[in-house]
Formats: C-alpha cells, sequence, structure tokens
C-alpha cells in the first residue's frame, strides 16, 4: 500500500517514465530505493542500542553498546523524513489527499525515527557512564589494600584486621612409662 502511495507520488512529481530525461527514468527506482532505506535504517537504536545491564554496580565486568552509529542513522532518517514532508506540503501537483497523505507518513517516521535516535543517545551515554563508572571501581579495588580491595586474583581474602596468634612455648612431654 505504501509503496503504491509513494510510486503514484513520484509518477505525480515527475510524470510517467520517458527517455528524455535521467531523472525521469529513475524517479520510481530512487523512491523504491528510499523506501527500502527507510525501512531498514529506521529505528536502529531500538533494536541495536544496548544499556547497562540491570545490577551492574554488582559486576565486575560487563558489555554494552557504546557505538553511536544506530542513533545518528536515526538521526539521518528523522531528517529525512521531515524534510520530505515539507516537499510535500510544498508540492502543487499532488491532490489534497495525497499532500495529506505524504506528510502523515514522513511526519510519522520523523517522529518514529527521532524517537529512536533519543532511545540510542540515551543508551550510550549510560553505557559509557557505567563503563566508566565500573574501570573506576575496580581500579579502587585494586589499588586499596584488603578489606577494600581485592585480594590477588587466586588467593582466599584475608581478614582483616588479621587474627592476633599468641605463640605458647609447647608443654614438656610427659614422661615414659616404665
Amino acid at each position: 500500500m505504501l509503496f503504491a502511495d509513494l510510486t503514484k507520488l513520484a509518477l505525480v512529481m515527475n510524470g510517467p517514465p520517458s527517455y528524455t530525461g535521467i531523472w525521469q527514468q529513475s524517479s520510481l527506482l530512487v523512491v523504491a530505493a528510499a523506501l527500502t532505506v527507510s525501512v531498514i535504517t529506521g529505528g536502529c537504536s531500538f533494536i541495536f542500542s544496548e544499556g547497562p545491564p540491570h545490577g551492574h554496580e554488582d559486576l565486575v565486568y560487563f558489555d554494552c553498546g557504546q557505538g553511536l552509529a544506530p542513533p545518528i542513522l536515526d538521526t539521518i532518517e528523522a531528517a529525512g523524513s521531515a524534510l520530505s514532508a515539507n516537499t510535500a506540503s510544498n508540492n502543487d501537483k499532488l491532490t489534497d489527499g495525497e499532500r495529506q497523505r505524504a506528510i502523515a507518513v514522513g511526519i510519522a517516521l520523523a517522529v518514529v525515527t527521532a524517537a529512536s535516535a533519543v532511545y540510542g543517545y540515551s543508551t550510550v551515554a549510560s553505557c559509557r557512564q557505567s563503563q566508566e563508572l565500573r574501570l573506576a571501581r575496580n581500579m579502587r579495588q585494586q589499588s586499596l589494600p584488603p578489606p577494600y580491595g581485592l585480594p590477588p586474583y587466586g588467593q582466599p581474602p584475608p581478614t582483616w584486621p588479621p587474627p592476633r596468634f599468641e605463640l605458647k612455648t609447647p608443654a614438656a612431654p610427659p614422661a615414659p612409662a616404665q
């Protein structure tokens, strides 16, 4: 349904395909490529951005998504969708119904991808902040003596303060029985 509307929009904007200009020949291809890119890249952050796990304060190591590629793609997609809605609103070759559909689709895609971009930027920031806190916590634990820090790998944790040992001289052995 949406593909048919976009095809009709391309035909109305550029006229039927002819062999006089390369833009008119490829208008349908451009619309199909734009639709494919918007479906593939729209909402990347909802899918690929990953925040820190719950309870990460107690974990010695964890991994989360620190890459900015998904929110940047969502930002570009939101700007392109808003631009397409603006272009459709200024196009006099469209009927009122076609114009309203094109504007609605552009605004809807812009809102969804902008929300995805905001989510992506916030999860990346949260992940980076929690990773920095984890590194600082691990460095503090390695540099302080027990009980504040961790013992070297493979050694049991010592008690603190150390237990007091009193050295007692052994009693004389009993006399042998005769």
